[in-house]
């Protein structure tokens, strides 16, 4: 099983960046949250005192630190077994059941949305670079970024679909009885 082996070290790479961006996820929720207490504040304390302290940048870039938690927030829920199933079935299953569906799964449903997300996507995030199109609000926030952090999650979560098929693939193949413990085995460690 070297073949297993060496692709189970592949997994673990892709796990570790997740788990690092999962670690970054929450600086990038704290720093949403203390932004939207910003927003409200400049909002409403500043026709209180007389002045115009409130900035629709401010509130766009609110707005895309809430997408960028979604968008790299894909692949650490794929990874924690967060994504919804039906788990009154799936649960009664055994390990290799398990395992299969999810293969079966990824392959072919998550991965071809994957794919197929980032081809339709590409095309549009590079036209909102290359024109420079904006939000419609005055004063809007450039859309490209949005575009490329969507592009950039999409790839993180097909680059954790391919890492989730190797670690069922190995149950598969005998190399663990209980898929969420073989599965667990190879998730990253937490970076401290």
């Amino acid at each position: 099983m070297p073949l297993v082996q060496a692709l189970l070290r592949v997994s673990r790479v892709i796990d570790a960046v997740t788990g690092f961006l999962g670690k970054l996820l929450s600086i990038i929720v704290t720093l949403l949250v203390l932004l939207g207490v910003f927003n409200v504040i400049t909002r409403y304390v500043g026709p209180l005192i007389g002045r115009n302290l409130y900035t629709q940048a401010a509130a766009e870039a609110q707005n895309y630190l809430f997408s960028l938690t979604f968008f790299l927030g894909f692949a650490y829920l794929l990874q924690r077994n967060g994504n919804v199933r039906v788990d009154f079935v799936y649960g009664k299953w055994n390990a290799k059941r398990q395992a299969l569906i999810n293969v079966v799964g990824h392959l072919l449903f998550l991965i071809p949305f994957c794919i197929l997300a980032l081809y339709v996507g590409l095309p549009v995030a590079l036209r909102t670079f290359r024109t420079g199109e904006t939000t419609a609000n005055a004063g809007g926030l450039q859309l490209y970024p949005l575009w490329f952090m969507f592009l950039a999650g999409l790839s993180l979560l097909l680059l954790q679909a391919l890492s989730e098929i190797i670690k069922h693939a190995a149950v598969l193949a005998g190399a663990g009885t209980n898929a969420p413990q073989a599965v667990e085995t190879y998730v990253a460690e937490p970076i401290e």
